[in-house]
């Protein structure tokens, strides 16, 4: 299973669900990787996937307002206030060669004129606008839109520069049903934890302790605390927010892992049957947890059983997870396999395994598990009694009668012996 055929299952997930991605990059990371972003946004509009470019430019604004002023931009609280000299002088003409710049250099964009990004002012900061709605977006027929820093005020049509944050939350609210994620690129690669690495997925009832800075492993401070604010703003109408870098965005969109930060919704998380895309992905994750010795080797029909019986976890179409139940010793027993989490340290896992035992205790069925020690917490955490090492423990644990899987059981040489915890209690009604 290649990375190419990844990344092929996962444009036709984004395509078969016909989701648009809100994407918004700020002014200093478009100024440092413009070039590296238009390669990514062609070649996805290619595969078939559909963009709304939220657009900032403060640097350049900055520097059109520095290459004709002597004076220095008036600043309040560390924002920019936008006088008439300033909108005039350095909002419009920076709006413009970026619009120029993003039309010529991506034929085909449509980009939404200011006149129908409409606004209401903040006075706090001048000429400045909060959107309200954005209209005429010909979202079902154009597969890239580009929408920018420019607004008008309602009633009167006077132009304000347009605050981003706004733009791409209300445009996430706005157009929800058609807005599968949203992308935010950003100078860094994700939240970084207190061991200097990204954190992969953040589920949305953690926010409120990351904002209060009591999420542990995580420290969030400064800009960092505005941006999951808004983040967790935006989950009220999406389902998905991947917070990255430009150099992370296109793994965001075609590896089961990502790069970045992904943020979920909690309540959007679903179980289905794996099909002919998510088979693919499950393909790969499960060669790469062999390779890494999660996972054990499997013949051809063992395969196939397990797959006829895996549940995936989506978030939004996208795989985040799974596990197969696979009933044995004549319905029983069942065996909890291939049990993965894409996004490790999250809680996914202890969700999944919950899962997997409401599905076990509706059918009346007990449940036992082959895994490595280091393993353990998470099994521990589901009430599962550790036994040992399979090959020592497993007549004890078994005295009415081993379940066949487990007395033909192919152990691997030179990996650490496996294993085996059980689980016998029915979950409360």
């Amino acid at each position: 299973m290649t990375d190419t055929s990844i990344a092929k299952a996962y444009h036709a997930i984004h395509t078969r669900d016909k989701e648009t991605i809100l994407l918004k990059i700020g002014g200093q990371e478009l100024e440092n990787g413009m070039d590296k972003l238009i390669e990514n946004i062609a070649h996805f509009v290619k595969e078939g996937l559909k963009f709304i470019l939220v657009f900032g430019g403060g640097p350049q604004i900055d520097a059109k307002w520095n290459g004709s002023h002597t004076a220095p931009r008036q600043m309040m609280g560390g924002v920019g206030v936008t006088t008439h000299d300033v909108l005039k002088d350095a909002v419009i003409p920076a709006y413009e060669e970026i619009a120029g710049k993003l039309k010529a250099l991506l034929p085909g964009i449509f980009i939404v004129p200011p006149s129908d990004v409409v606004c209401t002012q903040d006075e706090q900061y001048g000429l400045v606008g909060e959107v309200q709605s954005v209209q005429n977006i010909p979202l079902h027929e154009q597969p890239l839109i580009g929408v920018g820093f420019l607004g008008v005020e309602q009633g009167s049509g006077k132009l304000l520069n347009v605050n981003g944050d706004s733009l791409a939350r209300e445009l996430a609210e706005q157009f929800h049903e058609e807005i599968g994620q949203v992308m935010l690129l950003t100078a860094i690669k994700g939240v970084i934890d207190d061991t200097k690495k990204v954190r992969p997925l953040i589920l949305s009832e953690n926010l409120d302790a990351m904002l209060a800075d009591t999420y542990p492993g995580i420290t969030v401070r400064g800009g960092m605390a505005k941006k999951i604010a808004e983040i967790k703003q935006m989950l009220e109408h999406v389902s998905k927010v991947a917070l990255t870098d430009i150099d992370g965005f296109p793994g965001e969109l075609e590896k089961w892992r990502g790069e970045g930060t992904l943020f979920v919704r909690s309540d959007a998380l679903s179980l289905q049957p794996l099909d002919a895309h998510s088979e693919r992905i499950f393909d790969k994750v499960y060669k790469d947890h062999v390779a890494s010795g999660i996972f054990r080797p499997r013949t051809p029909q063992e395969m196939e059983t397990l797959k006829a019986h895996h549940r995936v976890l989506n978030v939004g179409g996208s795989p985040v997870g799974g596990y197969s139940l696979v009933p044995q010793n004549g319905g029983e027993y069942a065996e909890l396999s291939v049990l993965w989490a894409g996004y490790e340290g999250n809680g996914l896992g202890t969700k999944l395994l919950t899962v997997a035992q409401s599905q076990a205790a509706q059918s009346g069925l007990a449940v036992y598990a082959i895994s490595s020690q280091k393993r353990a917490g998470l099994f521990k955490r589901g009430s599962f009694e550790h036994h040992g090492t399979l090959k020592e423990s497993k007549y004890v644990a078994f005295q009415d009668g081993v379940p066949e899987a487990l007395e033909s059981y192919k152990f691997t040489p030179g990996r650490n012996p496996p294993h085996l915890f059980t689980w016998k209690h029915a979950l409360p009604q």
